[in-house]
């Protein structure tokens, strides 16, 4: 993530929003984050950061320990990041917000002032709405079934510590398949170069960072 903090840019950016009256006269600082395509969207508690999207996309998905994945929302323009933590919940672990187009987000952060925050009424029905975006969204999405060569990829990706699949016995009890299934699908990609054996049932991935689709 970067921070840039270009007055001019800045307000652009809020005179292109819609949320523009709304962010012109919150007691808060405003600057700007950037990520690159792949970047995971993380510590949006630890950072005390909300964040409105300005150009680009990202997809929220959540995977579950086996690796399975199904995909939460997919957010564009004026959407809105770490509404949840900012009214007090915890971050939902297995859930994902990765880059998928270079993003500009517009942010401030919540720590200071934070009870003028939460008692802003039109702030608290922007968050609202968003959530209730997703939630509409989570309970019209039907997902076609990853296929295991992606649960593997998303398994190593998001739930092996280091990107390293350690064990292919266990790994295949977690990922509900055989050890020979996996062993077979672990071959393929080590022949494309996507993992790499490191040792006796040891794989790691290689290069960048895998996508949950082929």
């Amino acid at each position: 993530m970067k921070k840039i903090y270009q007055k001019e840019r800045i307000s652009r950016a809020v005179a292109r929003s819609c949320h523009r009256n709304l962010l012109e006269r919150l007691p808060v600082e405003l600057f700007l984050t950037e990520y690159d395509e792949g970047e995971l969207i993380s510590g949006q508690q630890e950072n005390h950061l909300l964040q409105i999207v300005v150009d680009g996309a990202l997809s929220i998905y959540y995977v579950r320990y086996d690796g399975s994945s199904y995909s939460l929302a997919y957010n564009r323009k004026d959407s809105i990041l770490g509404e949840v933590e900012f009214l007090g919940g915890e971050a939902i672990g297995g859930v994902f917000a990765e880059v998928t187009q270079k993003l500009t987000c517009l942010a401030f952060s919540t720590l200071e002032n934070r009870e003028a925050l939460l008692s802003d009424a039109a702030l608290l029905r922007m968050i609202a709405e968003s959530l209730i975006g997703k939630i509409q969204m989570i309970t019209m999405h039907n997902a076609a079934q990853p296929s295991l060569r992606e649960r593997v990829c998303a398994f190593m990706r998001y739930k092996c510590e280091d990107n390293r699949l350690k064990g292919v016995e266990s790994a295949a009890f977690q990922l509900h398949c055989s050890p020979r299934q996996l062993q077979r699908i672990l071959n393929a990609l080590a022949a494309e170069g996507r993992v790499r054996k490191t040792g006796k049932g040891c794989y790691e991935l290689v290069g960048e960072a895998l996508s949950l689709q082929d």
